[in-house]
């Protein structure tokens, strides 16, 4: 879903990111082990992704947007057949002027938290349920008409981990082009991410 923002400012709200420490793992996993728990979005993992997307030709002035996103998980040991997995999403979002004589802004957009109780030893198939809560900072155009509000993109990826020391990264970089996009909306997106993953 394509968001258009509002012409005034966004707002530029201080952020706090919890500072994790590094702790040796008790029993270093695969990396088979660690690139399904990464890709498992209920998965008993506390992690730190930074993923960073490009917009390119956005706006009216054919601009570039970048939105970064910092979206640390904490799952919440409820019992032995429980899990809590939360997850904070911040955008930090670059919006560039779109219309001559407009200055760019900078600044928190919408932010989300999530939380999903999951159980802690699944089998065969990967469940949670749960709700989001949205902060909203900025404005979306919910009047768009129906055939402006759509976003087809066609592209892909490649992704590896690796190791910092004994702290896994899972590092992932893909491009898509938009073939149908809304009035104004980028043609293309670039999307760099690395996770920082802290393993029990």
């Amino acid at each position: 879903m394509s968001m258009r923002s509002s012409r005034r400012p966004v707002a530029c709200l201080g952020i706090a990111v919890a500072a994790l420490a590094t702790e040796s793992v008790h029993a270093e996993m695969s990396t088979e082990q660690l690139a399904k728990l990464a890709q498992n979005p209920v998965g008993n993992l506390i992690s730190v992704p930074f993923q960073n997307n490009s917009n390119f030709n956005y706006g009216p002035l054919e601009k570039t947007q970048n939105i970064l996103n910092i979206q640390p998980v904490y799952p919440i040991h409820v019992s032995d057949e429980w899990n809590i997995i939360t997850r904070t999403i911040f955008p930090l979002l670059w919006q560039p002027a779109l219309y001559p004589g407009e200055g760019s802004t900078f600044g928190l957009s919408d932010t989300q938290f999530s939380a999903f109780l999951s159980p802690a030893q699944p089998k065969g198939l990967i469940w949670g349920v749960g709700g989001i809560a949205q902060l909203p900072i900025t404005t979306a155009n919910w009047q768009s008409d129906s055939d402006d509000t759509w976003t087809v993109p066609i592209g892909g990826g490649v992704g590896k981990i690796f190791h910092l020391g004994k702290l896994p990264v899972n590092s992932q970089i893909s491009a898509y082009y938009n073939v149908e996009t809304p009035k104004y909306g980028p043609d293309w997106q670039l999307r760099p991410q690395v996770q920082f993953m802290f393993p029990d």
